[in-house]
């Protein structure tokens, strides 16, 4: 939904790669070009910032960026995050930020969320239950608008609320208990999570 609110006629989106092939897919069905930009793997699959930048023209509406990254693991520091905020808001480019491993990161790694390290740059958060409670059949997952300046407007929150009504979502059950879920599980619930993924990993 991010990607088709943002969809211009003969836009492009810059995607990572290695990076999660559905953003391909998702861009044929809604006339968007994909524009890769590397990652790099002797950096622990930082994002080539060189690279990123030569991809952008005047036709360029979004960069999809993945943190933690699937396919590769990867968690990115705060400075290189602010790396990819630098271009991003020299060339007025909104963010679709994936960042649905966001509770998946092993110790030793910190994740910081893209839209809390600017106050310039639109931001969409993209997350759900799918990674972060282990609950992939409820099909639940929410978009975060950040956007301290405005500069998105009424326009994209109208569209989203309006493309949210043509996809049957999770039932209301699920849609209930979803608050709680939020708002009271422990974080010993994650803590073990990890430690035995970890383990696993190991």
């Amino acid at each position: 939904m991010a990607m088709a609110i943002l969809a211009t006629p003969g836009c492009n989106m810059l995607v990572p790669r290695p990076g999660f092939p559905l953003y391909k897919t998702l861009s044929s069905m809604i006339g968007v070009q994909i524009r890769y930009y590397n990652l790099l793997p002797e950096r622990n699959w930082q994002i080539d910032i060189d690279d990123l930048e030569s991809k952008i023209d005047r036709n360029t509406v979004a960069i999809i960026y993945n943190n933690p990254s699937n396919p590769c693991g990867s968690v990115f520091p705060e400075n290189h995050i602010r790396q990819v905020l630098d271009v991003a808001e020299r060339y007025h480019i909104p963010i679709i930020a994936d960042e649905i491993y966001e509770n998946i990161v092993f110790p030793g790694h910190e994740f910081r969320a893209i839209a809390s390290l600017t106050d310039e740059v639109p931001v969409f958060h993209c997350s759900g239950t799918t990674k972060k409670f282990l609950i992939p059949g409820w099909r639940l997952g929410w978009i975060a608008i950040n956007d301290k300046k405005d500069r998105f407007g009424i326009d994209i929150r109208t569209g989203l609320n309006s493309l949210a009504q043509r996809i049957i979502g999770p039932n209301s059950l699920i849609q209930g208990a979803i608050g709680r879920i939020l708002t009271k599980t422990p974080k010993s619930f994650f803590d073990e999570i990890i430690a035995n993924v970890h383990v696993i990993m190991i």
